[in-house]
Parts: C-alpha cells; sequence; structure tokens
C-alpha cells in the first residue's frame, strides 16, 4: 500500500472518532481543532489539503 495512502486512511479513522466524540459532546470544538492539529501533524497531512476538511462545519446542524 502506498505510503501517502497509509496516512491520509489514519488520519481519516482518527478524525473520524474525534467527530464521533464531538458529536457526543465528549469533547469540545477547542478540543477538536486540536486534536486535528495534532493528528495533521503527526501524519503529515498540509493544512492546505484537499483531504483535510474542518469537522465542525459538517456539525454546525447537529442537534444540541
Amino acid at each position: 500500500m502506498d505510503e501517502l495512502y497509509q496516512r491520509l486512511t489514519a488520519y481519516q479513522t482518527a478524525m473520524s472518532l474525534a467527530r464521533n466524540m464531538l458529536r457526543q459532546d465528549i469533547i469540545s470544538e477547542d478540543d477538536y481543532r486540536e486534536i486535528d492539529t495534532i493528528i495533521a501533524k503527526k501524519y503529515g497531512v498540509s493544512s492546505c489539503s484537499i483531504f483535510r476538511y474542518e469537522g465542525l462545519k459538517l456539525l454546525d446542524n447537529r442537534p444540541r
């Protein structure tokens, strides 16, 4: 498997878990942002990558 694909898959998997934690109010939006920054750095995903997106925008319509 290609190294880039492995890194992107690992990043997306970790962020999927973080989004679920955010939806369940286990973590705050600030925590989510910090996790995103740390995980992106860990897996070498650039802040301007098309594979990195702002999960908070996807959650704007979540029930409170």
